[in-house]
């Protein structure tokens, strides 16, 4: 496959009308004027997929992400959306918003998190696929692009309690206006996030669209985010080598029991859950109300050393 991403002309309007309409993707406020922010992907010479950008300030709308059916799962769709994320950054966009109702482990894989609707800037919510064109059902999720963004990011060896705790928790806590977005990852990570997990982030209403279970082997590739912080929960993944992830990430420990090993009944295992819950959430909320990005690393270690002993 020859792939090219390239700017949108005349003559490729109508087949990206046509092409979203057939995938179900809303059109009726696309105008002329409005694929100025459009890319679409091509094998060769054929048409293979698209996604579109608006720009309001310094947040975006990525929407009308499309590729191909027979194309998909090949990369079409990543490389169309690191296209985007570059030509957001050079509109002066630091941070998108996305909508989705049927790809929300894609663009998780991408950075992407989940938050809810009332999270999302009115600039954003204004626009007629946030108002009116896109279902309820569809999940808000959100990246920061900027240059400046800091990353940080939770291992324990699953990748399916503790660390999804963590991850979820920060991003609902950080500042909307502070490009500090957390990831997590496991050096054996499970096949599926447990459930009470999804459970109890659920009771304490944070969001939980797109956290699935992945290696901390993604994040030493060459398109992936920047990792500023590294935050250990268990003592086994503290002990293993990590992967030599690019820059000098500060490092903590904040080991935790791993509520998954709580064989008990089920109000003693949601129990063991709700406790890490709460150890996490109140570590977190004095990391996620600190100015991260503007923190030297050894202010940020000793920040990091003091929440993990609340």
């Amino acid at each position: 496959m020859s792939l090219a991403i390239k700017p949108v002309e005349r003559a490729d309007e109508s087949w990206i009308l046509t092409f979203l309409a057939t995938a179900h993707l809303a059109t009726s406020d696309l105008t002329g004027s409005s694929f100025g922010d459009f890319r679409i992907a091509w094998d060769g010479d054929q048409r293979i997929g698209v996604a579109g950008l608006e720009c309001h300030g310094p947040t975006g709308l990525l929407r009308s992400v499309a590729v191909k059916d027979t194309r998909r799962g090949t990369g079409v769709g990543r490389q169309l959306v690191r296209a985007l994320e570059a030509h957001a950054r050079e509109c002066g966009v630091e941070r998108l918003f996305l909508l989705t109702d049927t790809a929300r482990v894609f663009f998780a894989r991408l950075g992407y998190h989940a938050l809810t609707r009332n999270q999302v800037p009115a600039s954003i919510q204004g626009s007629p696929e946030f108002a009116t064109l896109c279902p309820a059902s569809c999940t808000s999720m959100a990246k920061w692009i900027a240059r400046s963004t800091r990353h940080v990011l939770f291992l324990c060896t699953g990748n399916s309690a503790r660390s999804i705790l963590a991850e979820a928790i920060f991003n609902h806590l950080a500042s909307q206006n502070s490009p500090v977005q957390a990831l997590s990852a496991g050096s054996h990570p499970r096949s599926a996030v447990h459930p009470l997990a999804l459970e109890i982030l659920a009771e304490n209403h944070v969001p939980t669209d797109g956290l699935y279970a992945k290696s901390w082997d993604g994040f030493d590739a060459p398109d992936a985010p920047r990792i500023d912080v590294v935050i250990t929960l268990c003592d086994q993944a503290a002990a293993e080598p990590c992967p030599l992830w690019p820059g000098q990430p500060v490092r903590a420990h904040w080991g935790l029991p791993d509520p998954a090993s709580e064989l008990g009944t089920d109000d003693a295992r949601r129990r063991a859950f709700r406790e890490t819950f709460e150890v996490l959430h109140r570590r977190i909320s004095r990391l996620a109300a600190l100015p991260l990005q503007a923190l030297a690393p050894s202010e940020l270690r000793l920040c990091l050393k003091e929440s993990g002993e609340v």
